[in-house]
């Protein structure tokens, strides 16, 4: 089987298996492993189109991976609704999926907006994903509030990168918030400890990649460009924040030097502490950016 390019960014963790102390079965763990496989080839494939391909092949390997983990339910006596509730289906589907000898799917189409089935919230979201972390200081990195509590759940996560890859925060137990993320959610997944000792592996959005791996830049970048929509988008707005906004927005231009951005995003700040915004979806855009910045500031300051 191919290799995947070794260019592509790393995730945050890679999932280890001890095969010898593994209590699946070896074809379940042969399914699974040919799922991951195709999946890691899918990320880095630079065709969409093969990397389409790939993902329907693992998907497909997937469900058989699922048949084989229910096959050993049932020759572990564990009862069809137990079973059922565990992977999200009614125990007859289940059954009969399984007494066909077909792959078990436990997602049912979507064939529109308004179908019966976007009711299944793994329709509704491509999955969890970790959305901010906590460094040991106590200090927080990415929007933590992104989600309400009781939407999201906490789990640690022993950060151990490759040492060809680099972060700051390499070697540190950080506390992770994850859970349904709609946008902006990478390829890349971490292993978490549940609080009750439990891994599990969950995907990373695009903030917190950047955050730990790159250049601090991405949340900074979105949190600009909301201000921007909701700043331009009212001419009822005061001028001079309409033009410190437009300064901000041509900034983001790749072009233009780091130093440069950040100091015409902050330059929106000050316009805005003296000239306020007159809607609250530009006040509560440019609330957040300060969030933003403060987080940028001090996540520059410690990598440096």
């Amino acid at each position: 089987m191919e290799k995947p390019d070794a260019t592509v960014a790393p995730s945050c963790c890679f999932l280890e298996v001890d095969v010898a102390k593994s209590n699946a079965s070896l074809v379940t763990q042969s399914r699974a492993f040919n799922a991951a496989d195709l999946i890691a080839l899918a990320i880095s494939a630079s065709d969409p189109l093969r990397r389409a391909q790939l993902l329907a092949n693992a998907q497909a390997q997937l469900a058989w991976t699922l048949r084989s983990a229910v096959e050993e339910c049932a020759e572990s006596d564990i009862s069809w609704a137990k079973i059922g509730e565990a992977v999200g289906m009614p125990r007859e589907s289940i059954f009969r999926q399984y007494s066909a000898g077909a792959p078990i799917v436990a997602l049912k189409a979507v064939q529109s907006p308004t179908s019966p089935n976007m009711a299944d919230p793994r329709n509704r979201y491509p999955a969890d994903a970790i959305f901010a972390f906590q460094t040991p200081d106590g200090r927080w990195w990415g929007p933590r509030d992104l989600l309400s509590e009781g939407q999201y759940r906490t789990a640690a996560l022993p950060f151990h990168p490759a040492a060809n890859v680099g972060s700051p925060f390499a070697g540190q137990m950080l506390m992770v918030r994850y859970g349904p993320i709609e946008q902006n959610v990478s390829f890349h997944a971490a292993q978490v400890v549940e609080p009750d000792g439990s891994p599990r592996r969950v995907r990373v959005t695009h903030d917190v990649m950047d955050l730990m791996f790159s250049d601090g830049q991405t949340p900074l970048r979105r949190a600009i460009t909301a201000v921007v929509h909701a700043v331009l988008s009212n001419p009822r707005n005061p001028q001079q924040l309409r033009e410190a906004v437009d300064r901000a927005a041509k900034a983001q231009n790749p072009a233009v030097p780091l130093a440069d951005f950040v100091a015409a995003v902050k330059a929106v700040i000050e316009t805005a502490e003296t000239v306020e915004p007159t809607d609250i979806f530009s006040h509560e855009a440019i609330e957040r950016l300060k969030k933003v910045v403060a987080e940028f500031d001090a996540w520059a300051g410690g990598a440096r």
